[in-house]
């Protein structure tokens, strides 16, 4: 599943009021070609496109002007996942949480301590699912528990305590199959 940015996509992408978005961005893409937020824009009408291949393109020249965006950084990291290219992917979520709290939440694109709180949050969640999906179910727990240390009154970014729980459900479910394949005549081991 694609990072919930990605998810609320215009469902008339492929309408001509978004091409003429896409080609007014791209004009003002042009005519100031230094701002990295206006190829984030870009890159974003061209998910809503559905083709994340030219979204990819757009992030990398953003990143090549701020290398350190959150906002991009975590576009980049939802692109590659829309692209299965989950290594990828991952490796940006890592970029970004090795910037920790105060570097997101500083600087020019800087998010505020909160939003920064929020997206540490959402990349430990991402994490978690894509090392789910890849069967590092350790690596997956990790990041799961650092997901829920996260999570407090009042603070969450995109992904909150109610996604937490359906993430720890599926592997509560995971686990009781697992533990049912391994016993003889498939009947679950007790549960302590």
């Amino acid at each position: 599943m694609p990072p919930r940015a990605f998810q609320s996509a215009q469902p008339f992408s492929g309408s001509e009021p978004n091409r003429r978005i896409r080609w007014a961005l791209m004009a003002h893409a042009l005519e100031a070609p230094d701002d990295h937020r206006l190829w984030a824009r870009l890159a974003l009408n061209w998910v809503e496109a559905h083709t994340p291949e030219h979204a990819a393109k757009v992030l990398d020249r953003a990143l090549l002007l701020a290398p350190t965006c959150p906002m991009l950084l975590w576009y980049r990291a939802g692109v590659f996942e829309l692209l299965g290219q989950d290594d990828t992917a991952r490796v940006t979520y890592l970029l970004l949480l090795e910037q920790g709290v105060d570097g997101l939440a500083a600087g020019e694109c800087g998010l505020g301590r909160t939003l920064a709180e929020g997206l540490m949050s959402d990349c430990f969640h991402r994490l978690a699912l894509l090392d789910e999906a890849r069967g590092r179910t350790r690596e997956a727990s990790a990041w799961y528990a650092e997901h829920l240390a996260s999570l407090g009154e009042g603070r969450h970014g995109v992904y909150t305590l109610d996604d937490a729980l359906i993430l720890d459900e599926r592997r509560l479910r995971e686990a009781i199959r697992l533990r049912r394949d391994e016993r003889p005549g498939g009947e679950p081991h007790a549960v302590r």
